[in-house]
């Protein structure tokens, strides 16, 4: 699902599990991205919110099972929206791509921010350096930190049976971000549309395993 046309469909598809991809979810986060970036990523919402054509809205869904959590977000158009945002999300899908390949076994978290980072340049975009991935098990939020930068400080070599989340955040203007005074919502510096992508991801001997793929 890459494109809403009006918030119905939002809930139909949250309420059967398209977005969450099991019946476990425990939360989902909402932002939202229009002309005036009004959010980034955390952000209150009311029920009687509305969206708009033209917005990009991202869904972070959190899930337990077994005492087991899993991590993963995409950001969906509200009905056409214009190229640059098009592109704004072709290339987070393409970032989060690169991350994933990049998690082999030997490799370090700084060769995945580093593949995250070139895809991004590569379409003319931005990582927001002060977000990032993590990893994740028993706890939603656990060591190590995952970069979506060639950070010097991500020198943690990956290993069979690592659990992480790979998520690149992008933004078509400045990559800076403001905390806004209510001390949750997060929104791009220069009000720039913002695109955000996340999975998690076990490394393995024969290869990174997407646990929150679809299918």
């Amino acid at each position: 699902m890459d494109r809403i046309d009006d918030k119905r469909e939002l809930v139909s598809a949250l309420a059967d599990g398209q977005l969450a991809g099991e019946a476990f979810a425990r939360g989902v986060e909402i932002a939202v991205t229009d002309a005036g970036a009004r959010e980034a990523w955390h952000a209150y919402h009311l029920i009687g919110d509305v969206l708009r054509s033209g917005e990009l809205v991202k869904l972070d869904v959190a899930a337990e099972l077994d005492g087991y959590h899993a991590d993963a977000a995409t950001t969906v158009a509200v009905g056409p929206v214009n190229w640059r945002k098009q592109r704004l999300m072709n290339a987070t899908r393409a970032a989060l791509s690169a991350g994933i390949e990049a998690a082999q076994p030997g490799a370090t978290l700084t060769d995945v921010g580093a593949a995250i980072e070139r895809a991004t340049q590569a379409r003319g975009f931005h990582v927001f350096r002060e977000l990032t991935g993590h990893g994740i098990g028993r706890e939603m939020h656990e060591e190590p930190t995952v970069f979506n930068w060639p950070a010097p400080q991500g020198d943690h070599r990956l290993t069979d049976g690592l659990v992480i989340t790979i998520e690149p955040m992008l933004t078509a203007g400045r990559p800076q971000i403001v905390l806004e005074r209510d001390g949750w919502t997060v929104r791009s510096v220069d009000r720039s549309p913002s695109c955000h992508e996340e999975h998690t991801i076990m490394v393995t001997d024969g290869g990174p395993v997407v646990l929150t793929a679809a299918d």
